[in-house]
């Protein structure tokens, strides 16, 4: 990022992929999960909220320090500039959308317009689930939800058509679902209820 990307940055304001934060402080961590945990962001390390720079350590033990601690924390990498401007050194933090939640001691954040928000349980969960193929959901099932007969005359289809070669027809419907891998944390996962119910 170059002088002329951050003044415009800072005529802009915060936004909900924006944010200024005058030092590395507990609201700064806060906001990396939140961006981590939406659709990314940066984070501007040494401007007030009116967006007046006020500056940072310019020292590369300073540099060094922050970014362990995000890594370390938070198991992210943003990917961090220094520009320095009118005697002042400012970090752009930039955080890209994370694959997996992202916690700061041990609490979720999201975005919500320009501030910074803990998540709630059900935004956590739904955020937990995020990307995960449906049919790999695990869900309250019980066994005795699943029709054994069912499971029987599966596994004798595909034996007969050779596409089973680990399971046996002798073998119990439990053990033939977890060798299917339709078994998850010991609970059914939707694909197998869904087959077998």
């Amino acid at each position: 990022m170059n002088k002329n990307e951050l003044r415009k940055l800072l005529a802009l304001g915060e936004t909900e992929t924006l944010e200024f934060k005058q030092s590395p402080n507990k609201s700064f961590y806060e906001t990396t999960s939140a961006f981590s945990n939406a659709r990314g962001g940066i984070i501007l390390l040494g401007v007030d909220k009116k967006g007046n720079i006020t500056g940072v350590d310019p020292s590369s033990e300073f540099l060094e320090n922050l970014t362990n601690r995000i890594v370390n924390k938070m198991s992210i990498y943003p990917q961090v500039e220094t520009i320095d401007i009118y005697q002042k050194r400012v970090l752009s933090v930039k955080i890209a959308r994370s694959g997996f939640p992202v916690s700061y001691e041990g609490r979720y954040y999201e975005r919500v317009g320009n501030t910074t928000r803990e998540m709630s349980p059900e935004k956590l969960q739904a955020l937990v689930l995020r990307g995960k193929p449906w049919d790999s959901i695990t869900d309250d099932f019980s066994w005795e939800e699943i029709d054994p007969a069912s499971v029987d005359h599966f596994v004798h289809l595909a034996v007969e058509k050779n596409r089973l070669t680990n399971v046996s027809l002798n073998e119990v419907p439990q053990v033939i679902l977890e060798k299917l891998e339709l078994i998850a944390d010991g609970k059914l996962k939707k694909r197998c209820h869904s087959s077998f119910w």
